[in-house]
C-alpha cells in the first residue's frame, strides 16, 4: 500500500547482565536491550536514523521513569556494555 511503512522485527537475542536485545526495522532501525532484573535500568534503545546518514540516538530508560540520552562516544556498545557502565555514563 502506498504511504504505509513496512516493519520487520527479529527475535530477541540473549545479551550480557541478564538482558535481551530485539530489533525492529521501520523507516529507522530501533534496537532495544531490555534488562530483566536490574534494580535501576529498564532498557537501552538505540535508534539509527537512516534519513540522517545513519545517525544514532541512544536513550537509557531508568526504572524511576527518567529517560536520559547517552552522549555519543561515552561507551563503546550499549548492546553489550555492562549495566554498571551504562549507568555511570548517564550520571
Amino acid at each position: 500500500m502506498p504511504g504505509k511503512s513496512m516493519q520487520t522485527s527479529a527475535p530477541a537475542q540473549p545479551a550480557p547482565d541478564n538482558s535481551e536485545v530485539s530489533s525492529v526495522l521501520t523507516n529507522n532501525l530501533v534496537q532495544t536491550r531490555t534488562f530483566k532484573n536490574n534494580p535501576q535500568l529498564l532498557k537501552v534503545e538505540i535508534t539509527t536514523i537512516v534519513a540522517e546518514n545513519n545517525r544514532k540516538v541512544v536513550k537509557v530508560y531508568l526504572k524511576n521513569g527518567k529517560v536520559k540520552e547517552l552522549p555519543e562516544g561515552k561507551i563503546s556498545d550499549p548492546l553489550t556494555e555492562t549495566a554498571d557502565n551504562i549507568l555511570k555514563a548517564v550520571e
